[in-house]
């Protein structure tokens, strides 16, 4: 059974609610410790979305890993703008995902991976540089971190049933 958005590319394999969700659930110990983050997780209502953010940090490489759970929104608020804003579109487990990030300075990278699981529903993985100016990543870096995010995140909500 296939689920459709009614754009072309953007059909999900099924419909995932993720209404009782709490995005801080969807990151294991385990995961945590791959992306070295080493300050107690915390759990805020996000100030763009209105919606609940799960937030890891690692202080050592300056690096945050977000996790939002959006509802009443759609895969199409993420589609494909002008430039600053560059979008790609990727599958994460067989879903529709837009990777999106602006152009920004060395050492406030970001990049974001928003997957459409369900119709006005989105899982939203990030990886940010919060002024990491000494030794700062490289935007393909920052974006890769963020799908492994976007990729352990969405594994742990499917492996959940």
């Amino acid at each position: 059974m296939s689920s459709t958005t009614g754009e072309p590319g953007l059909d999900r394999p099924r419909e995932l609610k993720i209404d009782s969700v709490r995005p801080c659930e969807l990151f294991t110990a385990e995961n945590r410790e791959e992306f070295k983050t080493d300050r107690p997780v915390k759990e805020t209502k996000d100030s763009y979305f209105q919606t609940q953010v799960c937030h890891f940090l690692g202080r050592a490489e300056m690096m945050t890993i977000s996790v939002n759970i959006l509802l009443g929104y759609d895969m199409s608020y993420f589609a494909p703008t002008q430039p600053p804003v560059h979008t790609r579109l990727l599958r994460v487990h067989g879903f529709p995902a837009y990777e999106v990030y602006v152009d920004s300075e060395p050492g406030r990278a970001g990049c974001a991976v928003n997957i459409g699981v369900a119709q006005g529903q989105v899982l939203r993985a990030q990886a940010a540089e919060p002024g990491r100016y000494e030794n700062p990543l490289p935007q393909e870096e920052v974006c890769r971190r963020a799908r492994r995010a976007a990729d352990l995140a969405f594994g742990n909500l499917l492996a959940r049933g």
